[in-house]
C-alpha cells in the first residue's frame, strides 16, 4: 500500500535534511583555531601553561588583567608584560610607571619601539633578532648558584636597547656585549626588561638556564604575593580576548565561528517553524475550570452506599459501640478496649455526673449494639450515640 506524505511532513524532512547537510558541511569545512601565543592556558610550546602552574605550585596568586579597562589590581605585587596587539597609551603608561614607584615588580618582555607609550617612561626596548643561537654570560650575578654562562637554543636571539635608560644594568649579554636581559630600579620598585628570548615560555622553560630567570624575577615578591598577567593590552579588551582563544570546546565553536552561527541559527528557524506549525510534544491538556472537582459529602455518601449494599450493619454497630466509649472514657482516661461490664463499672465509680438512670441506658445501649440489630433499630441507637457524645463534648 503506497503511503503519500503530507506537504507538513515533507516540509519537516527538508528541513531535516537541510540541517545535518549544514553539520555535515560544518564538520568537514571546520579547523581548530592555531594556538595563540603568551596564552596561559595553552600547552603549545609558545604557551605559559608552564609557567602559570609553576607559580600556582610555588602559592602565588595568578590573576588575568583582562577587565574592559586598564585597571591595576590594588594588591598586586609582580606584573608580567608581553608582546602587546593593543598599545599602551601616555595615561595608562604613567599609571604603569607611578604603580611601580609605590614598590612594586614590573616584568616587560619583549616590549619594541612601536608601544611608544612603554618606552618613553622605562627606556628600554628589544631591537630586531640575530637568527642565531649564542651562548650568554652574566654581566650581573642572576642567582648565587647560576654559572657564569649560560646557552639558549631559542632561534632569534634579539637583544635590549638601552640608550634611553642609563639607570638600566644589564644582567645577561650576549659574545658581542649587547644586553638581552636587565633590570632597572624605578623608585621603590624594580622594573625587568627582557628580550623575546627568555620569555618564560612552556618550551623555554625545559631549558635549565632559562628556568633560572623565573625565580630571580620573584625576588621582590613576597611568598603567596599576587602575580598579574595583563592579557588587557595581550589581546586587546576582553571580547578580543574572547575572539582569539583557542577554540577548545564543541561550545566555543558553535559561539565562535560562522558555521557554528549557521547552525545556530537553523536550529532556531526550525523550532520557529514547528512552533508555527503548531506540533506539539504530546496531547492537549484539559483546563483547570473543565474539570470537576468532587465535593467532600461525595465520598460518605458512596461509603454509606457501600455499607447500605453491603448489610455491614455489625461493623458500623461496632464502629458506633467503640466511639461513645471513647467519648464517655475520655475525661476519665478510660481505654475503648475494656469490656462493656467493666466500663460501665469504672464509669460509675468515677464519673459523678452521670446519674443511674444514664448508667442504665449506657448499659442497654452497649448490649444491644453487640448484638446484630436491624437497620431500623441501628438508626435509632447511633442517634441516641449522636445525642450522648454531643452532650459529653
Amino acid at each position: 500500500m503506497t503511503r503519500y506524505f503530507t506537504p507538513r511532513t515533507l516540509q519537516f524532512i527538508a528541513s531535516l535534511a537541510l540541517l545535518a547537510l549544514l553539520v555535515l558541511f560544518a564538520a568537514l569545512r571546520g579547523e581548530p583555531q592555531a594556538a595563540q601565543p603568551f596564552d596561559l592556558d595553552s600547552p603549545a610550546p609558545e604557551g605559559l601553561r608552564a609557567l602559570r602552574l609553576w607559580l600556582e605550585r610555588m602559592a602565588y596568586r595568578v590573576v588575568r588583567m583582562d577587565n574592559q579597562v586598564f585597571e591595576l589590581p590594588v594588591n598586586a605585587d609582580l606584573l608580567f608584560i608581553f608582546p602587546n596587539q593593543q598599545p599602551y597609551t601616555e595615561a595608562e603608561a604613567r599609571q604603569l610607571h607611578h604603580w611601580v614607584t609605590q614598590g612594586h615588580t614590573l616584568v616587560l618582555i619583549g616590549t619594541d619601539a612601536d608601544d611608544r607609550a612603554l618606552v618613553e617612561q622605562f627606556g628600554a626596548y628589544t631591537t630586531s633578532s640575530l637568527g642565531l643561537t649564542q651562548a650568554l654570560s652574566q654581566q650581573q650575578p642572576l642567582l648565587p648558584d647560576a654559572d657564569a654562562s649560560l646557552q639558549t637554543n631559542q632561534s632569534g636571539v634579539s637583544t635590549l636597547d638601552l640608550t634611553d635608560a642609563p639607570s638600566a644594568v644589564p644582567v645577561l649579554a650576549n659574545a658581542e656585549g649587547a644586553p638581552t636581559l636587565a633590570v632597572q630600579s624605578v623608585g621603590q620598585g624594580v622594573v625587568w626588561h627582557l628580550s623575546l628570548q627568555h620569555a618564560p615560555l612552556n618550551a623555554a622553560l625545559n631549558e635549565p638556564d632559562q628556568a633560572r630567570i623565573v625565580p630571580a624575577l620573584l625576588r621582590e615578591v613576597p611568598a603567596g604575593g599576587t602575580i598579574v598577567f595583563d592579557t588587557y593590552h595581550l589581546y586587546g579588551s576582553a571580547q578580543d580576548a574572547a575572539s582569539n582563544r583557542q577554540i577548545a570546546s564543541l561550545q566555543d565553536w558553535l559561539y565562535r565561528t560562522p558555521p557554528g552561527w549557521a547552525i545556530l541559527f537553523t536550529l532556531g528557524a526550525t523550532l520557529l517553524y514547528l512552533g508555527l506549525q503548531g506540533r506539539r510534544l504530546g496531547p492537549a491538556l484539559p483546563t483547570p475550570a473543565s474539570l470537576r472537582r468532587r465535593e467532600a459529602a461525595e465520598y460518605v455518601r458512596a461509603m454509606a452506599a457501600l455499607h447500605q449494599r453491603a448489610q455491614s450493619r455489625t461493623a458500623v454497630a461496632h464502629y458506633h459501640k467503640r466511639r461513645l466509649k471513647r467519648t464517655l472514657g475520655r475525661p476519665l482516661h478510660l481505654s475503648a478496649d475494656l469490656s462493656d461490664a467493666e466500663f460501665v463499672q469504672r464509669l460509675q465509680a468515677n464519673h459523678p455526673a452521670i446519674g443511674d438512670e444514664q448508667i442504665s441506658s449506657i448499659r442497654q445501649l452497649l448490649n444491644n449494639l453487640e448484638q446484630p440489630p436491624n437497620e431500623g433499630a441501628l438508626v435509632r441507637m447511633v442517634a441516641e450515640i449522636d445525642q450522648m457524645v454531643d452532650s459529653n463534648q
